[in-house]
């Protein structure tokens, strides 16, 4: 069970390590479409298991996306999911629960104007992580990765389907609960030689559109192993002095199925069309060499 704490509310670009892109078709009975973009406000809680000598790992979560800026506005998605040990399809009602509401939404008609559970349906996590700090966070939020997709119907047949990739500070609680939804396949004892680590990046171009000269503007990568080995991080390199990396200090080892979360900083220094290449080297055998495109106007 998720443990709710007091829910800070968080706008996409409340603090320079949130990011979000979360966009939703509401498809109603009549077959027709309305499209929401919910990453105006967000309520983010989660249940973490912290160890000294281990990043922390998800174990539960309430996420409330917001579609309108307004405070008393009723159109929002909310994901909650529990029993939560990695990637995979959590199904509604086993591991999954989500609700939303169309009230004071733009583009929703008037007679679709309601509230929603879902009673059939997924959220497919492709990606969740909590970084690789070690340890519990001093602070009072923690910074989270949580990407997937939405495929959701109602018993009135209303549904919802979408896309989510959020870096957000989450309010935390510690727990130790180890149940699973998803199930995972039991693996022999007698493996093999252990595979190689498969970097994953969330994006293969950053665009910041038009920035004030001397203003920094800060958007951010996801580098996860996806594969069954150690993944090593040689180097984070960029081709122009107009963009500066934060982050986790490199070389670096990222274990299978964790990740490290890159923050990108853009300073045009005068007016013009600014482009560079931020490339980032590892052992990874298919793409040792992998660059993102990076793009910006001074202003």
């Amino acid at each position: 069970m998720v443990t709710l704490l007091a829910l800070v509310m968080l706008g996409c670009d409340s603090t320079d390590s949130a990011s979000c892109n979360a966009t939703f078709d509401v498809i109603f009975p009549d077959g027709s479409q309305a499209a929401m973009d919910a990453c105006e406000q967000i309520d983010a809680v989660g249940s973490f298991e912290f160890d000294p000598d281990d990043p922390a790992e998800f174990r539960s979560t309430t996420v409330k996306l917001s579609a309108s800026e307004e405070v008393d506005a009723d159109c929002w998605i909310q994901v909650v999911l529990s029993g939560v040990c990695g990637t995979g399809r959590y199904e509604i009602g086993v591991g999954s629960e989500l609700s939303w509401a169309t009230n004071d939404c733009s583009g929703i008609p008037d007679e679709y104007e309601a509230s929603f559970v879902a009673s059939q349906g997924h959220v497919d996590l492709t990606l969740v992580s909590a970084g690789e700090e070690l340890g519990t966070p001093a602070e009072d939020t923690i910074t989270a990765f949580l990407a997937g997709d939405v495929d959701i119907t109602t018993d009135d047949g209303t549904g919802l389907a979408g896309t989510f990739d959020l870096v957000q500070a989450f309010t935390w609680t510690d727990t130790e609960d180890r149940l699973c939804a998803v199930e995972t396949e039991t693996t022999p004892t007698d493996t093999g030689p252990v595979g190689p680590g498969e970097l994953s990046v969330s994006s293969t171009a950053l665009h910041y559109g038009t920035v004030n000269v001397d203003t920094v503007t800060v958007d951010s990568l996801l580098l996860a192993n996806v594969g069954v080995g150690d993944l090593f991080i040689e180097a984070i390199t960029i081709d122009d002095g107009a963009w500066s990396w934060r982050g986790n200090s490199v070389p670096r080892v990222i274990n299978p199925g964790q990740s490290s979360t890159v923050y990108v900083d853009f300073l045009p220094s005068e007016a013009g069309e600014y482009s560079g290449t931020l490339t980032i080297t590892s052992d990874d055998e298919t793409t040792p060499e992998f660059e993102v495109a990076l793009s910006g106007t001074g202003t």
